[in-house]
């Protein structure tokens, strides 16, 4: 039976340890180290912390003790418990991914965490192991997920350059088209809105803002400088996000599986099942199929299942090469052209929500006008922000 990292007594004890270990070190960190007095003053009042601290982590090491599996009988035998033995049977068959993540607060301790993945329910993770090299290695030879191979005549490996890397980081970042919309209307809306708020809420607001807007020398209030500037750190904090995370990004086929290593900060690595592939999905946004490009994501359980991840095969490449690359992959999908399209009596069932909609706020806005004739300004500008979105969706729906 193997036995997990001794990190792993950490994620048993995470739960209640970090209530009690950061009181703990910031009265430490208040008195003098040189002061006995202080100390034992500390001591005295922390003392019962101390041995609820200490009482904590001797539990983790004993559910650590306690845990234990092996690979027997083409399965994963996963045990642990202290007074209630619990086991966990996964055959090798029905793993559909394996994911090792090494974060790089794992690296100095040469720790990995290992997911295991099947299609037994909608869990992120059926398995979460934390192990060392040895045990990491072992696990790959007796699970199949070695992606080096001495046959490499039938593998076949595709890394996208980092200019392509960038491009789908920045396309595929969250807040980008709410980004561009709302820049252009703190720029042209002024002051409309302010005159409608309550200044003695927004002065501290404003007061981290209007520096910016004196150096820009803008013409609008600094609440709406403020509000660009979360926009835009949310959109540049996401894209940051992206190209962190799959930046290096590498897929390979080889006899044993497909495999994709990604990532720099947090290096992941997957292995993924070929007959557990659901399908693949060619996505595009309105930017890429301008630019005729696409990417592939695949549905596999285990595969990009957490909130945070795209379940990207392909991060992108020109659509008229995706093909050849998606046959390499896997030989049993095949990309088809689209022969069919919707008829133009089918028109509205695709466009009926945006065009109504569209017409509903036009419909508000004059209602508005007409009873509300003083707020003529703030009335068209509220009008336009939603508005412009809607037009949006139904130039979407559209194409």
């Amino acid at each position: 039976m193997k036995r997990q990292h001794p990190l792993k007594m950490l994620s048993y004890s995470a739960k209640n340890l970090w209530l009690l270990i950061f009181p703990l070190l910031r009265g430490l960190f208040s008195i003098h180290f040189g002061d006995a007095k202080a100390l034992l003053d500390w001591f005295a009042g922390a003392w019962f912390d101390i041995l609820t601290l200490l009482i904590i982590l001797f539990t983790g090491y004993i559910r650590w003790q306690f845990s234990r599996f092996n690979i027997k009988d083409n399965q994963i035998v996963f045990s642990n418990g202290v007074i209630v033995r619990t086991r966990k049977v996964i055959p090798l068959k029905s793993i559909s991914a394996v994911t090792e993540e090494k974060s790089f607060y794992l690296r100095p301790f040469k720790a990995t965490k290992v997911l295991v993945n099947t299609r037994a329910g909608t869990l992120d993770k059926d398995l979460s192991l934390i192990v060392n090299e040895e045990v990491l290695h072992w696990l790959r030879m007796a699970i199949g997920s070695n992606d080096v191979t001495t046959d490499n005549s039938k593998s076949f490996e595709y890394k996208p350059n980092f200019w392509h890397t960038f491009f789908f980081s920045f396309i595929f970042s969250s807040t980008l088209t709410g980004a561009i919309y709302i820049f252009v209307f703190l720029f042209k809306a002024g002051s409309i809105v302010e005159q409608f708020l309550q200044r003695s809420v927004l002065d501290e607001f404003n007061l981290v803002t209007e520096t910016v807007t004196d150096k820009l020398m803008l013409n609008v209030s600094p609440i709406f400088v403020g509000l660009s500037l979360i926009i835009a750190f949310s959109w540049i904090l996401s894209f940051i996000t992206n190209i962190v995370r799959y930046t290096k990004f590498r897929i390979k086929k080889n006899s044993q599986g497909v495999f994709i290593r990604t990532g720099v900060m947090t290096k992941r690595r997957y292995k993924i099942c070929e007959n557990m592939v659901n399908y693949t999905d060619l996505c595009q946004s309105f930017w890429t199929k301008i630019f005729k490009f696409v990417s592939i994501n695949v549905n596999c359980s285990g595969y990009g299942s957490s909130t945070d991840e795209i379940p990207v095969f392909i991060p992108i490449m020109s659509r008229k090469n995706c093909q050849n690359t998606v046959s390499a992959i896997m030989p049993n999908m095949k990309i088809y052209p689209n022969n069919y399209k919707p008829r133009w009596t089918n028109f509205w069932r695709y466009t009926y929500k945006a065009i109504i909609s569209c017409v509903l706020v036009l419909s508000i806005y004059f209602i508005s006008m007409y009873f509300f004739p003083d707020a003529i300004n703030i009335i068209k500008f509220l009008t336009l922000m939603v508005e412009l979105p809607l037009m949006w969706y139904l130039i979407i729906s559209i194409i």
